[in-house]
Formats: C-alpha cells, structure tokens, sequence
C-alpha cells in the first residue's frame, strides 16, 4: 500500500472566506490612512498620521486622553459645585404639635437643634432619620440653644409609635413668604384679610413688631388667639397694611 497522510495539526476555522478577509483588510487599511503595496504582499505603507504608525508612548496617551480629561473636569466640576454650596434646612423648630412628645419635654418654637445623639450641627433631615430609626427605648437625645438662654438646654424625646412613621412633633423651618400659588387656605382667616393677601407677600411685621422668623410668627398668633391682628408685608408693589377679620391662622402645610 502506498504511504498515507497523517495530519498534524486539526484546525477549526470560523469566520470570513478567505476573499472576503482579504477585502476586509483592504477597507481597514483606507480607514487608517494606509496603502497596500501588493494584494497578496504582507507590507503596508503607513499613513504618519495614522494611529498604527504612531509609538507605543503616543498611542498611550492617544487611549488615556479621554480618561484624564473626565478626571480633570470631575476635579473642576466639584470644586465649581462645592462652592456653590447645597441647599438643606436647618434644625430649628418653627412649631411644636400641642400634645406631641416634644411638647410634653417642653421644646419650643425658635429652639435651634445642635447636637442628636452624636451628630453636631445636624441637619433636619438628620432629626427625622435619628427619630425614624433611633431605639424607642432609649429616646432620642437632643440638646437646643433658646432664645434668651445663655447656656445649652439638654432634652430626651421619645417619639410617637402610633403612627406609620415615628414622629415627635415638630414642624421644619418655614419661611415668612407666602406661597406663589395658593398663599392662603380657603376659609380660613388668612383668606378674609382686607386687602386680600397675595402670592409671594413676605410678612415683615405684626402690630407693628418686626419679625424675621416664622417661629416669632407662630408664638405671636399663639398668644393672640381671640384678636384681629394687623400684618405688614412686603411685595413688589408698596408695603400694604392687612388687618384679619377675625383671629388669623398661618399656614404651616
């Protein structure tokens, strides 16, 4: 018998006919600038400003560029954001619920909230996490400064289960100007002012006291359930002067 073939090597090949690689290579070799010497030929000629020609510390920095650029407009972009600041709401308490666990320990309207727990300088939303998922046994611990009084008040607040979410019954810092859309609620005696009060009206003034915190506002009308109270606000046209025809309620939604 004569002498057979033996294979060495099996190959599996997947992927274009061998025509069709070849017109593959042709279309890559146009895009990056280069010719061809010969079509069955292995030799090209680089285009200089094509990417293949460059060295190996240039075609580094060509990749990476795009990455140290997000990196230097993210350090830009940070310090443009920081010193622009972000807006957050104060710990001071604007109202306190009759009735509520912070009533009962005897916080006020107008106490600045300055340390929860271990948390200096908190932020109102720090109060509602503490109260949310702080021990119920425990209480949550607090300390204010008061108005009047040269020294820190320590209070422990236990919140009120009752409910979906615990809460110790405090209102968030208001603002003194009224909404832009509905200022007032219907009926009630904020809507009977004479003249009508309008959106964006900022409160400067009751009975002719200045005040400059919506808690004054709240101790104010507290104190004066059963009086018609004169209000001066500001608006954009001159400073009207607004008189209540019966005893006037703020709104605190």
């Amino acid at each position: 018998m004569g002498d057979r073939l033996k294979p060495t090597k099996s190959i599996l090949y997947f992927g274009p006919s061998p025509g069709q690689f070849e017109a593959l290579i042709d279309a890559l070799s146009r895009v990056q600038g280069c010719r061809r010497s010969d079509r069955n030929g292995d030799e090209f000629q680089l285009n200089p400003r094509s990417y293949l020609a460059k060295s190996v510390p240039q075609r580094m920095a060509i990749i990476s560029a795009g990455v140290v650029m997000n990196v230097i407009f993210a350090v830009l972009f940070a310090m443009v954001a920081y010193g622009m600041g972000v807006k957050y709401l104060p710990c001071v308490i604007s109202e306190v619920v009759p009735g509520s666990p912070a009533w009962r320990v005897d916080l006020q309207a107008g106490d600045k909230i300055v340390r929860i727990s271990d948390i200096d300088n908190p932020r109102f939303r720090d109060l509602q996490t503490d109260v949310s998922l702080g021990d119920p046994t425990r209480g949550v611990p607090i300390q204010v400064n008061r108005s009047g009084v040269d020294h820190t008040l320590p209070f422990t607040v236990y919140p009120d289960r009752s409910t979906v979410l615990p809460t110790i019954g405090v209102v968030s810092p208001r603002s003194l100007t009224l909404f832009a859309k509905d200022p007032t609620v219907p009926g009630s005696s904020a809507a009977k002012t004479e003249p009508p009060l309008a959106g964006g009206d900022q409160i400067v003034a009751i009975e002719g006291q200045p005040i400059t915190a919506y808690s004054e506002l709240v101790r104010t009308l507290a104190a004066n359930p059963e009086r018609q109270l004169q209000l001066t606000v500001r608006r954009q046209v001159p400073v009207d002067r607004v008189r209540p025809r019966s005893p006037a309620r703020c709104r605190t939604a």
